[in-house]
């Protein structure tokens, strides 16, 4: 009786643990599949974000994809934009490789699919122009990429965007 006890505390601590281990290591990101390259000597154009205070994540994303020249003063702008906001997609599931993750404290690396759709409009003086793209990204979670310099989200979901030469708006509205 006495040595039963001991295996379902030990059994208890060790699944504790294990669950510590795994969600308090360290993540990291990394995009899917790197986007066309747009032609280096092509000058990228100034563009006014209207909402930037209200979408500060999605102004970051954006500001990373290096789509635009992003400036502060609307008068000096080539074209205006609007962000939406970034929506999460359901991309996959939890794997066996977390079960395997959980009882190795966290040193076995588990991969996860997170995809996302950024969307923006390019609002002109008689048309607008809506562009969405679906990004996904791989997000790596083990105790080895505490020392990874790939933690930021939004700059790997900014790097995923192909470049503006590539983008291809999905709706002509007036």
């Amino acid at each position: 009786m006495k040595l039963l006890m001991i295996h379902h505390r030990f059994t208890s601590s060790l699944l504790s643990l294990s669950m510590v281990a795994i969600l308090t290591s360290c993540v990291s990101y990394q995009r899917v599949a790197a986007p066309e390259e747009a032609a280096a000597d092509t000058p990228l154009p100034k563009a006014y974000i209207s909402n930037a205070a209200d979408y500060r994540t999605e102004y970051k994303i954006l500001r990373y994809a290096n789509r635009y020249h992003l400036v502060a003063d609307s008068a000096q702008a080539d074209t205006r934009l609007e962000l939406q906001p970034l929506q999460p997609i359901a991309v996959g599931c939890v794997t066996p490789q977390f079960a395997v993750s959980l009882f190795s404290l966290g040193f076995y690396t588990v991969e996860f699919l997170e995809g996302y759709v950024f969307a923006y409009s390019e609002v002109g003086k008689e048309e607008r122009i809506d562009y969405r793209e679906q990004v996904n990204l791989t997000k790596r979670r083990s105790w080895f990429h505490l020392f990874s310099l790939r933690k930021s989200r939004k700059k790997a979901i900014g790097q995923s965007l192909h470049p503006r030469a590539a983008a291809r708006p999905i709706l002509l509205s007036h």
